[in-house]
């Protein structure tokens, strides 16, 4: 369809009334006041747009950052845990142990911020004068460097938290024979620590030996070796005294910040005391850290807050950015109010003319109408193109307008879904209805997070379900395309495309992966397994010949032949035990029946057991450490230690030595088979577990089917277990196996 414009013909104008010849000479002045309020609303858009952003980048950065000390302390927590180990294995630990753990953590270098590692002895007020003699007289409590011990500051209190190690002496000497428990903060972290088991904080402290330091103590309680910490009674009962790690937060903070994200924004730490207590207020008592100073003003710069429990205490990250932040685009309000300015002279202007010459005004308005024209004509051209493209492609287009629920789309997309056009378009629910319901949460769950803005797209796949009961893959590609001041979005456009041809491909591909790892699982155990069968089977064959062949022989050698056909025989009747026991494991043929069961009567029985075997090759069985009960499969369990501790024994050296420990861990026990053997190289572990795998066995003439651990670790699992390894060539092996802790009641 064409259209064709009328003639314009010039004509003068017709004399206008007063009022609408004032109208005329006010309209240049409206169009300047438009002009100006249109630039001030640019402006104000502008600047919320930079802050909007400016909030957003502070938001993902305060996420880090608190993530980033948040494991940086959580690293603390394993060093005291490391503490708590090395107290409990010694009755009494001394300066030298201490120095020579501290030295080996090289903490100094690894931790900038750290001030010293310390334990905190736990002396009851009626022991000081004893406690303090005690240390005197001996010298390997005497740290180097330092004098003799005084408890300070001075003063009769029901009990003390005496600083007895201190690493690195340098710099920290104020701190040996400080009682940090006089003071009340400090205490209840001792104390909290002490009931709970867990690492605890003392908030923000001025230390003794770095007046006007922010300081932070992070603590663990060190309990009595071998006690049961069960309930917090038993704990305080067991309670020897405190590891510290004391950190300079204006240290610490900036180590662990990038300082290129400190330059950009001013960061405020707080400690809001406990978690299980209301937050305190922000103040200059709660500040840990303040990378600001007097720079920032908090009621001027926008704060992003984020809390975060470390310790069991409650941190603050505040998070502002200076007003005048160096690199911001300061320029870009300035340039939208010049080019506001301009445009609203130039509309000023434009109008002023209209008034001077209304008949060339006429004409370009009539210009103007025809230019309008060729666009709709383009609009229309780029739609088609558009659609076009669409089509090509495949692609099913949607428009999805938030609020009112309502999707336009085009033809694909409906099709896709088995759909027809209606006169009503089709809805939010009606797009979630046709998803496959195995799909259907994920699906809405990323959309619902694109809307309001925690991700930054949104990319989904899943499958469909039409009324033509065909099931399609589509691959689900959209964007925010308008969001309101809230950051939600109120209009989201994307596209689907049908992807279920890419998918039947990948199906196949995986199953016929699958099958190949299987059949190539399957060659390499039938291998295996073979070559182990015929080894016994022909050292059988072969002495039985040599019997037949020599039916007179000395009976010596008869005897010889005859007792390695019985080993070969024996050999195999274990290989196809282990075999059997495999195969109904992984079939599920076994069946267990847990049960509370004494650890130690089941090692003492199977000890007792493999006697004559350790005697033979001469290693030492030692009595049962420890005590527990777990709950387990008694016949399984005996088995699993069978197996252990033969292996202990046929793998340790002549005078060597094996014994079996036993450790209550809160809900698990540790039974524990110690050798002193050759050991084993990581490279050793790694193949450990393997079926057939018996390392260097054959070169060492140990006999085993390289079955007997696979069987192991597979009862352990069974009774809900785990088994673990740790070993060193030269040093022994030791195999762990942890299994849940019978219940008093069971």
């Amino acid at each position: 369809m064409s259209t064709v414009a009328a003639p314009v013909t010039s004509r003068r104008p017709t004399p206008r009334s007063p009022r609408a010849a004032g109208l005329r000479r006010a309209a240049p002045w409206l169009a300047l006041a438009l002009g100006l309020s249109a630039t001030a609303v640019a402006l104000v858009l502008v600047v919320r747009s930079q802050q909007a952003q400016q909030r957003n980048a502070m938001r993902e950065e305060a996420r880090i950052v608190a993530s980033m000390v948040e494991r940086r302390v959580g690293r603390w927590a394993e060093t005291l845990h490391g503490m708590r180990g090395l107290f409990s294995a010694s009755e009494q630990v001394s300066a030298a142990e201490f120095h020579e753990y501290f030295r080996q953590l090289d903490l100094p270098r690894r931790n900038p911020g750290f001030l010293s590692l310390q334990y905190l002895a736990h002396v009851p007020g009626s022991e000081r004068e004893e406690f303090e003699a005690a240390v005197r007289a001996d010298p390997r409590l005497h740290p180097q460097g330092v004098g003799p011990l005084r408890i300070h500051p001075p003063g009769d209190r029901p009990d003390y938290h005496v600083t007895l190690y201190i690493e690195p002496m340098a710099g920290n000497e104020p701190a040996y024979g400080f009682d940090s428990s006089h003071d009340a903060p400090r205490r209840e972290a001792f104390e909290r620590a002490r009931d709970s088991g867990e690492m605890t904080a003392s908030g923000p402290l001025r230390l003794v030996q770095r007046p006007g330091v922010v300081g932070y103590i992070l603590t663990s309680s060190i309990y009595r070796a071998g006690a049961v910490l069960d309930t917090p009674r038993a704990r305080r009962q067991a309670h020897l005294g405190v590891g510290a790690v004391v950190l300079s937060m204006d240290e610490f903070i900036p180590a662990v910040i990038d300082q290129a994200l400190l330059a950009r924004v001013n960061l405020r730490l707080h400690d809001l005391g406990w978690t299980d207590r209301p937050p305190a207020q922000p103040s200059g008592a709660t500040l840990l850290f303040d990378s600001a100073g007097p720079r920032v003003d908090p009621a001027q710069a926008p704060a992003e807050v984020i809390e975060q429990a470390l310790g069991g205490r409650l941190w603050r990250f505040e998070f502002r950015v200076p007003p005048a932040q160096p690199g911001s685009a300061t320029w870009l309000p300035w340039l939208v109010g010049a080019l506001g300015l301009l445009a609203s002279g130039l509309a000023f202007g434009l109008v002023r003319a209209e008034l001077a010459a209304r008949t060339a005004l006429e004409y370009r308005v009539a210009q103007r109408t025809a230019q309008l024209a060729g666009a709709n004509r383009s609009l229309a051209e780029s739609e088609l193109r558009l659609d076009l493209a669409l089509a090509g492609a495949d692609l099913g287009l949607w428009d999805w307008d938030v609020a009112s629920g309502q999707v336009a789309c085009n033809d694909r997309w409906l099709t896709l879904r088995g759909m027809q056009r209606q006169a009503r378009p089709p809805d939010y629910d009606a797009w979630a209805d046709c998803i496959h319901p195995d799909d259907r949460e994920a699906a809405t769950a990323a959309l619902m997070a694109h809307v309001e803005g925690r991700s930054r797209e949104y990319s989904v796949e899943y499958r469909i379900f039409g009324a033509d009961g065909a099931t399609r893959w589509v691959l689900d590609h959209a964007c925010a395309v308008e969001r309101g001041p809230d950051g939600r979005a109120l209009r989201v456009t994307g596209t689907n495309l049908d992807i279920s041809d890419r998918k039947r491909a990948e199906e196949a591909y995986v199953q016929a992966e699958t099958a190949r790892r299987l059949a190539a699982a399957k060659d390499e155990f039938v291998g295996r397994m073979s070559h182990e069968l015929r080894t016994p089977l022909n050292a059988i064959l072969g002495f039985a010949q040599l019997l037949e062949l020599a039916p007179q022989a000395d009976p010596v050698r008869r005897a010889q032949h005859v007792g390695q056909i019985r080993r070969a025989g024996e050999h195999l009747l274990a290989l196809v035990s282990d075999l059997l026991d495999v195969a109904a494991i992984e079939a599920g043929r076994i069946s267990l029946e847990p049960q509370p069961v004494e650890l130690a009567a089941a090692a003492q029985e199977v000890l007792e057991l493999l006697g004559p075997v350790a005697e033979e090759a001469s290693v030492r069985m030692a009595p049962v450490d420890g005590a527990g009960t777990a709950l387990a499969d008694p016949t399984r369990l005996r088995q699993v230690l069978l197996n252990l501790v033969s292996n202990a024994i046929k793998y340790n050296r002549p005078g060597g030595q094996v014994q079996v420990r036993i450790e209550p861990a809160g809900d698990l026990v540790h039974l524990s088979v110690h050798d002193t053997g050759q050991g084993m190289a990581a490279d050793q572990l790694d193949r450990l577990f393997q079926p057939f795998e018996r390392l260097d066995a054959k070169r060492t003439g140990v006999t085993g089917t390289g079955l007997g651990l696979v069987v192991t670790r597979r009862l352990v699992q069974l009774m809900a277990g785990q088994i673990q390894v740790r070993s060193e060539p030269g040093q022994g092996s030791v195999f762990i196996v942890s299994l849940p802790a019978a219940s008093e009641t069971a």
